[in-house]
């Protein structure tokens, strides 16, 4: 498919957390479900509680001290368990002795994204499965060295690296950019980079989201001629010397730009290009405001649709 119909979804998760398995089965639903959409899937390490240590503990001991009783510990996986059969999961919570540290856990998804997308989408779902229906200790080297190896990666090269400390603070900090990004929570959904939808949401939820992701982004990639010819057919026009009607635009432009932007440039997600913001008058206009305008930006032609306070200026073939 073109890459105007492709989106890319990065789910930050943690491999123990129940909301987190439950949420991979709905979205492979939802992926089902918009066939027509190109979805490359992209998992991004969180942890419920780093502070677990690095062999784990009594999940039991860790369990009681979190949520207080036997009680309140049985109320949540009666809760749980219910939507897990709904999704195909088999909660075992029982089987389930150790609550493992998954830093290590993560460490191996990141390798394994390195591998392929699909090797990454294999050893998710096995360690998922490995945690919540086998009760294995995801935090046992030589468990995580066999989901590889089941996902199809190399075991030995796993089984070399996992003592060391590689990509150790790599992972920590990925951790740490979804807490500056304000995810306290997971499953967190990234749509391209920019939409979060928030928790194990319905298969319908998903797949209308990456349906509206994707018709967003097709949007933003048409682009009309925009040689000098098209340009001279535009009428001319100026803008209202009233500041208020002057609203500040997003300018995208490869090259640095040759004046002071107002805030700097930027890469909001959106394109690999540089961005900064200026007032109307940093261009000069040959439309008038409220249709799609062209501009003449350093010999570089942009077009912009002017009809709110802020806009989004999308770069076009340059004229020169």
């Amino acid at each position: 498919m073109s890459a105007e119909n492709s989106i890319t979804v990065d789910v930050v998760s943690d491999v123990v957390c129940p909301w987190c398995f439950i949420g991979q089965k709905r979205l492979d639903k939802a992926l089902a479900a918009v066939g027509d959409v190109d979805v490359h899937v992209r998992w991004r390490p969180f942890q419920l509680d780093p502070t677990i240590p690095q062999r784990g503990m009594d999940r039991r001991e860790y369990m009681l001290g979190k949520f207080g009783s036997e009680e309140r510990i049985r109320q949540i996986h009666a809760r749980i368990e219910p939507l897990g059969e709904a999704e195909g999961i088999h909660f075992a919570f029982g089987a389930i002795k150790v609550a493992p540290n998954t830093l290590d856990a993560h460490r191996v998804i990141r390798w394994a994204g390195a591998a392929s997308e699909d090797v990454q989408n294999r050893l998710v779902r096995r360690l998922f499965q490995l945690n919540f229906e086998e009760g294995a200790d995801l935090g046992d080297y030589a468990v995580l060295t066999e989901a590889a190896r089941e996902a199809g990666m190399d075991a030995s090269v796993v089984e070399t690296l996992l003592p060391t400390d590689a990509d150790v603070d790599a992972v920590r900090n990925e951790i740490a950019t979804a807490s500056r990004m304000g995810i306290t929570g997971v499953p967190c959904f990234l749509l391209e980079g920019k939409y979060a939808v928030m928790g194990a949401q319905d298969a319908d939820t998903l797949a209308d989201a990456i349906r509206q992701v994707a018709q967003a982004k097709r949007a933003a990639s048409w682009k009309p001629r925009a040689d000098l010819k098209f340009c001279r057919r535009v009428r001319r026009g100026s803008w209202s010397k009233s500041p208020a009607l002057r609203p500040k635009i997003t300018v995208y432009s490869s090259a640095r730009p040759k004046w002071t932007p107002r805030h700097g440039p930027r890469n909001d997600g959106w394109s690999e290009s540089r961005a900064a913001v200026f007032e109307h008058s940093s261009c000069r206009p040959i439309a008038k405001p409220g249709r799609a305008a062209c501009y003449f930006v350093h010999k570089a032609v942009f077009l912009v649709s002017v009809g709110e306070s802020r806009q989004r200026l999308r770069p076009l073939p340059s004229t020169s």
